[in-house]
């Protein structure tokens, strides 16, 4: 079966339609840059999602040919992202199209080196015989974000960024977007083909921890739910001090931390975090949930 982004990483692909903190990490793409109102049928953006498509299929294509990638396995192309800006602005003005800057982006299995990308633009071009000039090799760290899983028209998320940004005061964080934190989208549903009402895009924003947050107004990690002393203990030592340090991180990148420092804990630890981000007893996880955290955990027994 082809690797799924979107089911292998659901907390990047498949957030749910209520806020949440998530961090992001580094990842390659392909990228576009461009300027101008993305409905435009002949600007820049337009064009941008052929160059995308090009060189990504012949990624993906490229076992059936002479160039053989190290480590390539058998994937589904990931699907169609942009991070959005408008010059002078912080934040984005849905009522200036015409103004946006964009980069746009597909992401790249890790295991496509430049090396393999630059092979890939020459190979389109040749095949195509189309331009790919334009089309560049970008690495990109996110970092700590707000997300939230996005339901119907482009216009109307708006209001999903004002929920977004609730949920970001309410746990000691603010917007950091900036030159190079940028308003982020990945689109799960093809306009073309779906009914505006239920699209779905995944809508992220760059935060950082309030200047207005005083740590003294930070929840203890033994106010959490399944929390004792002595994890608290293991978690500060890890430099996980709060229990927003917890829930900005998640459970996968605290257990991960923890397991450096202690390599014999064991799967439960992974579900005492997960039980204590969600308030709820570990015993009580759901299935789905115990079991793709059995299936992270199990990585490390490799």
């Amino acid at each position: 079966m082809s690797f799924d982004f979107k089911k292998e990483y659901k907390e990047f692909y498949m957030p749910k339609s209520v806020p949440s903190i998530v961090t992001v990490p580094k990842m390659n793409y392909i990228a576009v840059r461009g300027k101008g109102d993305p409905n435009d049928v002949n600007g820049e953006y337009k064009n941008s999602i052929g160059l995308l498509y090009g060189i990504a299929f012949t990624v993906k294509m490229s076992y059936k040919g002479d160039h053989k990638i190290d480590g390539y396995f058998d994937y589904v192309v990931p699907p169609l992202e942009g991070f959005w800006w408008q010059d002078g602005a912080r934040y984005i003005d849905y009522a200036h199209k015409e103004d946006f800057n964009f980069i746009s982006v597909i992401r790249l299995p890790d295991f496509v080196s430049k090396v393999d990308f630059d092979w890939a633009v020459r190979e389109a071009t040749k095949k195509k015989k189309q331009d790919f000039s334009r089309v560049e090799f970008l690495t990109y760290a996110e970092g700590v974000c707000v997300q939230c899983m996005h339901v119907g028209s482009y216009d109307d998320e708006p209001k999903t960024v004002a929920l977004m940004h609730e949920h970001m005061k309410a746990n000691g964080y603010e917007s950091d977007i900036t030159d190079k934190r940028l308003h982020h989208e990945i689109y799960l549903s093809d306009p073309r083909k779906c009914d505006i009402n239920k699209l779905k895009t995944v809508v992220r924003h760059p935060i950082k921890k309030s200047e207005r947050k005083q740590n003294n107004n930070m929840r203890e990690l033994t106010a959490m739910k399944n929390i004792g002393t002595e994890m608290a203990r293991k978690l500060r030592s890890v430099n996980i001090n709060s229990a927003e340090d917890l829930t900005a991180l998640g459970s996968k990148e605290a257990f991960s931390r923890l397991k450096t420092r202690y390599p014999d804990i064991c799967l439960v630890f992974l579900y005492v975090l997960q039980g204590a981000i969600d308030n709820t007893d570990y015993n009580l996880l759901s299935k789905e949930i115990k079991a793709d955290l059995k299936k992270f955990n199990d990585q490390f027994k490799k």
